[in-house]
């Protein structure tokens, strides 16, 4: 098998069920998440059949793979899109927005004890610099 169909396979199988429902992961620490790159550095040397010395970033990225941890703040910015586009009769749209307007209250008083996805979509997005979105989403709503 060459390299192309061996990344499709990955990308198409493994990926997905690597990371089923990690939209809904919580406070992934940073040694789950070392784990997880592991895996990916040692199945893209596989892949292309090099050596383990070789930079895991350059095989990587000559394959079009992207690190993990991105791969999954990807899917729970997808996850958020989803929730604040759907319409707000369903239970679970109302759900998030109590959450988040809780969240966003108990930030303000400086009690952010919450856990979960709110406070992980919060991160993320101060960590790609998209906090103004939801601050505009919470104006807007």
């Amino acid at each position: 098998m060459n390299a192309l169909v061996k990344v499709n396979l990955y990308r198409k199988f493994v990926i997905p069920s690597i990371l089923f429902g990690c939209e809904h992961w919580s406070q992934i620490n940073q040694t789950d998440i070392r784990n997880l790159n592991t895996s990916q550095h040692y199945a893209s040397k596989l892949i292309l059949n090099v050596r383990k010395g070789t930079r895991s970033d350059i095989a990587e990225s000559i394959l079009g793979i992207q690190r993990i941890g991105a791969t999954i703040d990807q899917r729970k910015l997808i996850f958020l899109a989803q929730l604040i586009h759907l319409e707000c009769r369903y239970i679970v749209k109302r759900m998030f927005l109590v959450r988040l307007y809780s969240y966003i209250i108990g930030e303000e008083d400086g009690n952010t004890t919450q856990r979960g996805f709110i406070p992980d979509i919060v991160a993320i997005l101060h960590k790609y610099n998209l906090r103004s979105y939801l601050d505009k989403y919470q104006r807007e709503f």
